[in-house]
């Protein structure tokens, strides 16, 4: 990301266990699950429900207008009728910085936040939702700013706003210390505690049981904070799971073969990936598909394994994130054997890639076979155009069965003045039964020659 730093997967896994406090004695002795939040909002159990989702948003205003804001807006229409709201990353651009916050997030999302009517006088690390606005890391959210980079945006601001230079200010004096001013927005900081204090936290807002152990209760409009950077809550008899991708995204060998045939990596690997995230994911995908309670399971995280963007569509990270989810779900078939379900997972939902695009998965050779992707990373940040290709072939490459096909994409299209900026976020409704039917409901804010627009997509029902 050029002068932008993106810290080493070690780094981002050893800071953020630090900041909650990842397998403190307080917290074992109490029996709670680091990784498991119970939404207490007193409908979880109904069977029938919507919420939304969106995602590369933290973007802010443009020269051209403000996406986000706009994106916000018609949110903010569904936000009585939904139950919650995911996000799969990159909140805060270009670097998830303190100082970014408050323009980047804090005043476009007001609608959301308690307080929200004075969103100048909020600060980033005291957000209180008035329903649960439940996100996870991108690789923004994690960059850091080398000293001189710093140095040389304080020395060229002033001149730029002397001058009237219109474009974004989406460049800081200093990034987001690997990821700690996301966590101070969204996680529950247990590093500022210690002693009674912290004892007297983990009692009242560890209180909730659950067949993992006690959970982070999340309540509405009082406390909003999340347990850990990927975490599991159930809603409805439906699992949400949700990832840190950038933590297991980079290839640690050629082709992935090698390593990701291992049970137990040894020696360096581990350090160069995030393999305790990865067994956890396997394990709770286990333990979700032998209960005969849980009616459905969605994953979320930022980087899409399935995508036709441009600009993605050769990604590393991606390909990267494709191996490694792999992985994980042919170690939880060959687990269950006999009693292997199919599919494995019912949603997939991903961003990164400037876009909406629900595409479908047909045979991989691998557990992630006949799969529902859907990309939103449409909701704030520029837009990207689609590549030229509609299908995927193994490692994207021209050779080979096609694994994947394009069903839908929504990105910019068009050239000069007649380029068209369909924005996106997505309602999902879940309907009732024992085998959900997901409404996926795609809404657009258009910008077309300095016009906004708003149009729906006919839903598609998975």
């Amino acid at each position: 990301m050029g002068l932008l730093l993106d810290p080493p997967t070690s780094t981002k896994v050893q800071r953020m266990r630090s900041r909650v406090r990842w397998g403190a004695r307080q917290v074992q002795d109490r029996g709670i699950d680091q990784t498991r939040l119970k939404i207490a909002d007193g409908l979880a159990q109904t069977s029938a429900f919507s919420f939304l989702v969106i995602g590369d948003t933290g973007f802010g205003p443009q020269p051209f207008g403000h996406p986000q804001r706009e994106i916000a807006q018609s949110l903010a229409e569904q936000m009585e009728e939904c139950r919650f709201l995911l996000h799969t990353g990159d909140v805060v651009y270009q670097m998830g910085s303190p100082d970014q916050y408050p323009a980047n997030f804090i005043e476009p999302y007001q609608e959301w936040l308690v307080g929200g009517e004075r969103s100048d006088c909020l600060e980033y690390r005291n957000l209180v939702f008035k329903k649960p606005f439940l996100t996870v890391p991108g690789n923004h959210d994690y960059y850091n700013v080398p000293l001189p980079y710093g140095l040389l945006v304080a020395a060229v601001r002033p001149l730029r706003k002397y001058l009237k230079v219109p474009v974004t200010d989406n460049v800081s004096l200093r990034g987001s210390a690997s990821g700690d001013a996301y966590a101070r927005a969204f996680l529950d900081y247990l590093k500022d505690l210690s002693g009674n204090d912290l004892e007297n936290h983990l009692e009242q807002h560890y209180a909730s049981e659950t067949d993992t152990g006690f959970a982070l209760t999340y309540q509405p409009g009082e406390f909003t904070s999340l347990p850990n950077r990927y975490y599991h809550f159930r809603y409805g008899d439906i699992d949400f799971i949700g990832l840190d991708s950038s933590t297991f995204n980079r290839p640690v060998d050629v082709d992935g073969a090698t390593v990701l045939k291992a049970e137990e990596p040894s020696g360096d690997l581990s350090t160069e990936l995030d393999w305790a995230q990865l067994f956890w994911l396997r394990d709770r995908l286990i333990n979700s598909l032998r209960n005969p309670q849980i009616r459905g399971r969605i994953l979320y995280f930022h980087h899409p394994p399935y995508v036709t963007e441009g600009s993605k569509y050769h990604d590393v990270s991606c390909l990267s994130a494709r191996r490694h989810l792999r992985w994980v779900m042919d170690a939880v078939a060959e687990k269950l054997g006999a009693q292997h379900h199919e599919p494995l997972v019912d949603l997939v939902l991903s961003g990164h890639a400037h876009c909406f695009e629900y595409l479908r998965t047909v045979e991989t050779g691998h557990a992630d076979r006949c799969l529902n992707w859907i990309v939103c990373g449409g909701s704030g940040a520029r837009l990207r155009a689609q590549h030229g290709e509609t299908t995927l072939r193994e490692n994207n490459g021209t050779e080979g069965p096609v694994i994947a096909k394009s069903q839908l994409f929504m990105g910019r299209w068009g050239i000069g003045s007649d380029t068209h900026w369909p924005y996106s976020f997505l309602r999902i409704d879940v309907r009732a039964g024992d085998r959900p039917k997901f409404v996926i409901r795609p809404f657009i804010t258009e910008l077309y020659r300095d016009t906004w627009t708003r149009t729906e997509f006919d839903p598609l029902v998975l």
